[in-house]
């Protein structure tokens, strides 16, 4: 199940001044990343961060951004908790 526009207001409140569009158009976007399978019950978690995260690295987002200024300016704060939980979740290769 992929996050709505007004359950990601609620967990995101400081993206308030970001336009719903934008919004909604990351969301789709961050959804079609993510494979649900994998994320399992933790999928609307990772589904909110990398939509945040993709609204960070936008225009709109600089503010959200840890180096706005330097040229890897790209990272955020919602891509570093995303990295933590991949890293949480990876059990290391399968063998079949």
């Amino acid at each position: 199940m992929a996050l709505d526009l007004s359950t990601f207001r609620e967990l995101y409140p400081e993206m308030e001044r970001v336009p719903d569009a934008t919004v909604q158009a990351k969301l789709d976007e961050a959804e079609g990343r993510l494979d649900p399978d994998y994320w399992d019950t933790v999928f609307d978690q990772a589904h909110g961060l990398k939509a945040a995260h993709l609204i960070a690295i936008s225009p709109a987002g600089r503010q959200a951004r840890l180096n706005p200024d330097k040229a890897d300016g790209n990272t955020s704060i919602y891509e570093r908790e995303f990295d933590r939980m991949v890293q949480e979740r990876y059990t290391g290769p399968v063998v079949l």
